[in-house]
């Protein structure tokens, strides 16, 4: 019978064997890497365009983001688009899936700690935040706050706040100051740079702009748009709104105009390549979807999809499954979720979702809604989808492909619309506005409703708010 000592010693040789395994494993992952060779997946990057090669596998090992891209026939797909994330940075977080290290400077850190939250790559972004904090001399503290206001970033928080009491009590080692300064940072407003706040489009004729007073907690006119269409949908793309189609006299329109937010001009761009009105728009990696809605006179219901780039204007995509309206749209995870609506002039419900992969231009069905919806509202918030109606309030799993219901509330009548912001679920309609509290499952009255039927409700920097009418 072997000793402690002996089977210690064993386990130790074992552990030792295994390290030398693993430092051998990875370095022929990382040679194979170098020489792309076994590649079975290659990210089509922006800015500037450049092809990134990887393995699957060791990404998806590395980061939820690209585990969850990759599931299923929809992340089968050879070249996978990469819009929002440039490319030289790209590079970067790709080679440190393999090797745990990445180029970083005081220059790309900002980015590179971007894209590492965007990226779901944790130790990159600690590797970003251990940098920055190293290198603050240089970067400087402000810079710090503004890139923590930028990316609400926790650990960058705690860093900061950790800098900022070692460096201040070193001339102030007083309890009472440690803990001032402690809070003093992040609890007390430090201007608008950085912060956002919702600026919401009310009524459909010549409609009214509000955006939302944190301070004051109340809403205040920024502006009033002369439009005089019904049914338009809008969508926020940089610093304008754009009002995609609709209708006039009843009939469906073609027409796409975008109004800055900044000098409140508007300009006209390419029509869509059929009229719509009861669609719905959505904007994926800067590219703009109109799915679905009525197409013609009264009653035309249609399942087509057409996609706008700045390249090559308004082009088709594939149909969805079904033709539908007043239907909801939102993107998660890199595709286009299209939520219930109707199907006929009779108000024919539906509770079916379909889910577009842009990278194979497919439609698949998901999991149905527990309830049919239409005219009902949707939003993204914490990696769920969340549907609003009167008939209740439901919240869907991309990961299980399930829908289960939630904390109910009165959503009223009119137009509504529902974002999230500053962690929480809002939802703003004529009848008041309401937070989700996910801890406590329970909704909470926020503030005095905008007073008039809310059309779409967007979150935008308050700095780009810059003047009141």
């Amino acid at each position: 019978m072997a000793s402690s000592s002996t089977q210690t010693l064993a386990l130790q040789t074992d552990s030792s064997k295994q390290n030398r395994f693993m430092e051998k494993l990875m370095a022929k992952i990382v040679r194979l890497y170098g020489e792309k060779s076994l590649i079975d997946v290659t990210f089509k990057v922006s800015n500037p365009t450049a092809h990134v090669p990887a393995h699957r596998l060791i990404l998806a090992a590395a980061s939820p983001y690209f585990e969850n891209r990759f599931k299923g026939n929809k992340g089968n797909n050879p070249i996978i688009e990469i819009n929002d994330v440039d490319s030289d940075i790209f590079k970067h977080l790709i080679t440190f899936c393999y090797t745990g290290q990445a180029l970083i400077t005081v220059n790309n850190v900002g980015a590179m700690l971007k894209a590492a939250i965007l990226l779901q790559l944790d130790d990159a972004l600690g590797s970003c935040v251990d940098f920055l904090m190293a290198n603050i001399d240089e970067y400087t503290i402000q810079g710090a706050y503004t890139l923590e206001d930028e990316t609400k970033c926790e650990l960058l928080k705690q860093k900061i706040v950790e800098y900022e009491i070692k460096n201040f009590m070193r001339k102030y080692p007083s309890e009472t100051m440690q803990h001032f300064l402690k809070y003093m940072r992040f609890t007390e407003p430090r201007g608008n740079y950085g912060e956002k706040t919702l600026l919401a489009v009310c009524s459909e004729i010549n409609p009214k702009v509000l955006q939302y007073n944190k301070a004051e907690n109340m809403w205040l006119k920024y502006a009033r748009i002369k439009f005089d269409y019904h049914q338009f949908r809008t969508i926020l793309k940089d610093d304008n709104l754009l009002f995609i189609g609709g209708s006039k006299d009843y009939a469906a329109v073609d027409i796409v105009r975008s109004w800055n937010i900044r000098n409140k001009t508007w300009q006209d761009l390419p029509v869509m390549k059929q009229p719509r009105r009861s669609h719905c728009v959505v904007e994926l990696d800067s590219k703009i979807y109109a799915i679905g809605g009525r197409s013609l006179l009264h009653n035309k219901v249609t399942s087509t999809v057409e996609r706008y780039t700045t390249s090559d204007g308004w082009e088709y995509v594939s149909d969805m499954n079904n033709e539908r309206y007043d239907a909801s749209a939102v993107t998660l995870n890199g595709d286009i979720y299209i939520i219930g609506g109707s199907i006929s002039s009779d108000r024919n419900t539906l509770k079916s979702v379909e889910c577009y992969n842009p990278d194979s231009n497919t439609w698949t069905s998901c999991a149905d809604m527990i309830k049919p919806r239409s005219l009902h509202i949707a939003a993204v918030h914490n990696g769920h989808i969340y549907v609003l109606s009167n008939s209740g309030v439901e919240r869907y799993d991309p990961q299980q492909d399930t829908w289960s219901q939630i904390c109910s509330l009165n959503v009223g009548h009119g137009y509504k619309a529902c974002v999230s912001l500053d962690n929480k679920l809002w939802v703003i309609g004529v009848d008041g506005v309401s937070v989700y509290d996910e801890e406590s499952n329970r909704w909470e009255q926020k503030c005095a409703s905008p007073g008039t039927d809310v059309i779409s409700c967007f979150v935008v920097p308050v700095a780009l708010l810059t003047s009141n009418e």
